[in-house]
């Protein structure tokens, strides 16, 4: 037996067996767009029609809509500024400096963007203009009572609901806010101070006339509600003036009642000055007494003490004698001047003469004259100063009795002048506060005259030439938006549901077997006419250069490399079901090893559907059905392929009655023995292994086993069945072919794209 030569085209490509689980876990982490893309071209027609249908559904739509006519009124709310009620009066509306405050704005567009949409503006502007005479408004239209409460009433229900008046008839209530909430749109311009109001109709004219209407009412409306909050704010006046008109007349009268009492002349201010005023030249009088006393008070003590020294002293420094030389203290100086005189003669007279000398008797008499003299000025003295005493004291108690009475009523004067000084400020709070809300009232007079209001219109409500539903554009796009998602939606579904093998991943996904090759599809019609009648299945050999070509090499390549050491010689070829190419594939691959200069036999084994043979010319006859039963020679039942010498080819010869056990049998195990040492590769062609039982008994005389199973053609379940059927009995799966790969489907083009081989690959494999 030859061995695989170093260099083969493709022998660097091993295969590998990949398990369930790593499939699972790729398949948890790489969902790509690429995936997804390619998941939506295969599903492209599903999309398409989802389109064309949601398309369609939107025009057949937008023809049969009845056409709405649009009015639009644009309005301004201004600020609005404080009136002379504004801030002193309370329910009273008002925007003022709040208005600025963007929170404040916002709430104010909003409230009167919703006040335009309410139920009493919407029922009255219906009753004005008669809406409910208009057939849209009217209950007759059974679509319309789908949307109401209670079950859909009939013709003599409905003309006793219209007897009724509108707010005893919940019914027709209903119904208006229903055509209103779906026509009518109210919305704030954002960054201005700008209202839109729009009302849709079939009737341009009473489109036009709902808006108007709608605008007048609300602003009437508006102003009755301003004109209502003034008139009270009015009469909450009145009432609080004529109470306040006698608080204040009470306060007048008690003030002056309270000053008439307390004896206060002139302003309370003025009052209290001049009782301080004399209340402080009291304090400086007493303290003046007070100084005088002391004073006397010393001088008396010093001139008790009889020390003419001390005497003069103090006489001198309290200035109570003045400076008058006949005051006592004048006197007494000179009588203790005279005196003074007389010790110094006497002295003088004594130091010559003696004790009885004349002279110094007359000064004695003299001196004794004087000394009698001067006590006499000292009790003249004394009793003046007691005197000064006395009067001093009397009269510092005198002046404290004036002060402590003046300070007794300065006391009684400041208590009269607090309490008049709060009566006095209540009344002027009252007084001022009547005056500011008599000034209120007559604003409010004036105001309540007046129609204005901070809520304008810009622009009027008219009618347009061209109705503004249905759109066309729009509704086409939205058909086609939703159509796109829709048919996604679609196709995503369908796509998880869908049972077919589309690419290799699938098959190990589901099988965990490895995918040998991919086999791209060719049809029938680009077969040349030349190579119709033979060879159809031998596209490896006839067209080498051909994308099936090029795939059946990797399946030899694959197939050898699946065990290096040991390459299976014996290799079965299966399918799940019938028409998924096992019988080509087998050709194919077949030839591919017979031109590596292998000695190959292909052995037709499928006893009840042969095929191979048309490959080889090879009429119906003998062959593994006559070698089994006859124990014939067999050289005469193999035929050489034209082209491929090492090729040799065993036909399935006629069908015998009971094919499977005819290849279960010793002859067939003696026969694949036999094969084993004649030939280096022996190709058997089975037949589908679903259908019947023969390729599990086939199974056991092969190496390896090679599973054909067909692109959009086989499902998921036939590939796992067949596989499980396989494995019971041991047979030794390589790998899958997946075969017939559509070269313009995704899975091709994105996934394993055969560039430069799809101008010239040519197969038919319709039959098998």
């Amino acid at each position: 037996m030859n061995q695989l030569p170093s260099g083969v085209p493709g022998y660097s490509l091993p295969v590998r067996t990949i398990p369930l689980s790593m499939h699972n876990q790729a398949d948890d982490r790489d969902i790509s767009f690429t995936r997804l893309f390619r998941t939506l071209r295969r599903r492209k027609l599903v999309i398409l029609v989802s389109v064309v249908l949601t398309t369609l559904m939107a025009w057949q739509a937008s023809v049969y809509m009845t056409p709405k006519y649009k009015a639009s009124a644009l309005i301004e709310v201004n600020k609005e500024a404080s009136d002379m009620l504004g801030d002193a009066i309370p329910g009273v509306i008002q925007d003022g400096s709040a208005a600025a405050d963007s929170l404040d704005y916002n709430l104010t567009m909003q409230t009167h963007a919703q006040a335009l949409q309410s139920d009493s503006i919407t029922f009255q502007v219906a009753d004005q203009l008669g809406l409910e005479n208009r057939k849209e408004f009217r209950l007759e239209n059974s679509w319309k009572s789908w949307f109401l409460p209670g079950k859909p009433l009939t013709e003599a229900q409905i003309e006793a609901e219209y007897r009724k008046p509108l707010d005893r008839s919940p019914v027709r209530r209903a119904l208006l806010s229903y055509v209103f909430a779906h026509n009518l749109t109210v919305k704030t311009v954002p960054g201005t101070r700008l209202i839109e109001v729009h009302f849709l109709n079939p009737d341009p004219q009473a489109a036009a006339d709902v808006v108007n209407k709608l605008v007048a009412d609300y602003l009437q409306q508006y102003f009755r509600t301003r004109y209502t909050a003034t008139e009270q704010a009015s009469e909450w006046l009145s009432k609080e003036l004529a109470g306040l008109k006698k608080d204040v007349d009470a306060g007048e009268q008690k003030l002056g009642e309270t000053q008439k009492r307390a004896g206060l002349l002139g302003t309370d201010a003025e009052v209290h000055s001049l009782a301080i005023t004399k209340l402080d030249a009291l304090t400086k009088a007493v303290t003046g007494a007070e100084e005088t006393r002391i004073l006397a008070d010393v001088t008396n003590r010093v001139v008790k003490t009889g020390s003419p020294e001390l005497i003069s002293a103090a006489f001198a420094g309290s200035g109570m004698m003045g400076g008058s030389p006949s005051n006592p203290l004048s006197l007494l100086q000179n009588l203790r001047a005279q005196e003074a005189q007389l010790k110094i003669q006497y002295a003088q007279a004594a130091s010559k003469y003696g004790a009885s000398f004349p002279a110094l008797i007359s000064l004695r008499s003299q001196l004794t004259d004087l000394d009698s003299s001067i006590q006499a000025e000292l009790s003249k003295l004394s009793s003046r100063a007691e005197n000064a005493y006395q009067v001093a004291r009397a009269s510092e108690d005198q002046l404290r009795e004036s002060f402590a009475k003046e300070k007794a009523a300065a006391e009684r004067l400041n208590d009269v002048a607090i309490q008049f000084t709060i009566q006095k400020h209540e009344v002027g709070v009252n007084r001022e506060l009547y005056d500011n809300l008599l000034v209120k009232l007559k604003g409010a007079g004036i105001l309540s005259g007046l129609q204005s209001t901070n809520v304008v219109v810009i622009d009027p409500a008219r009618t347009t030439p061209n109705p503004a539903r249905p759109s066309y554009p729009l509704n086409l796009a939205i058909g086609l938006g939703v159509g796109l998602l829709g048919g996604i939606a679609l196709a995503f579904i369908k796509e998880s549901t869908d049972t077919m093998l589309r690419t290799p991943e699938d098959v190990e996904e589901i099988a965990s077997l490895p995918t040998l090759c991919v086999v791209p599809d060719f049809q029938p019609t680009r077969l040349p006419g030349a190579l119709r009648p033979k060879l159809a299945h031998a596209w490896a050999v006839n067209h080498p250069n051909s994308a099936a070509a090029e795939a059946y090499r990797l399946l030899r390549t694959s197939v050898l490399l699946s065990n290096v050491d040991s390459p299976p010689k014996v290799i079965l070829v299966t399918s799940a079901l019938r028409k998924e190419g096992k019988s080509t594939t087998s050709v194919n691959m077949a030839t591919t090893l017979a031109s590596q200069d292998y000695k190959v036999l292909l052995v037709d084994a499928d006893l009840r559907r042969s095929k191979v043979r048309e490959d080889f010319q090879r009429s119906p006859g003998g062959g593994l059905t006559n070698l089994i039963l006859n124990g014939q020679n067999g050289d005469s039942y193999y035929q050489t392929h034209p082209t491929v010498p090492t090729l040799s080819l065993l036909s399935a010869g006629y069908r015998p009655p009971n094919p499977n056990e005819l290849l279960g049998s010793a002859q067939m195990r003696e026969l694949v023995k036999q094969w084993r040492e004649e030939f280096d590769f022996v190709i058997i062609d089975s037949p589908p292994v679903l259908a019947v039982s023969d390729p599990l008994v086939l199974s056991q005389y092969a190496d390896a086993t090679v599973l054909v199973v067909r692109y959009n053609q086989t499902t998921k379940q036939s590939l796992v069945r067949a596989r499980d059927l396989l494995s019971r009995t041991n047979a030794r799966v390589c790998g899958v072919v997946m075969n017939g790969m559509n070269l313009n489907s995704p899975e091709h083009f994105y996934a394993y794209g055969y560039y430069g081989y799809q101008q010239k690959g040519y197969y038919d494999d319709s039959s098998n």
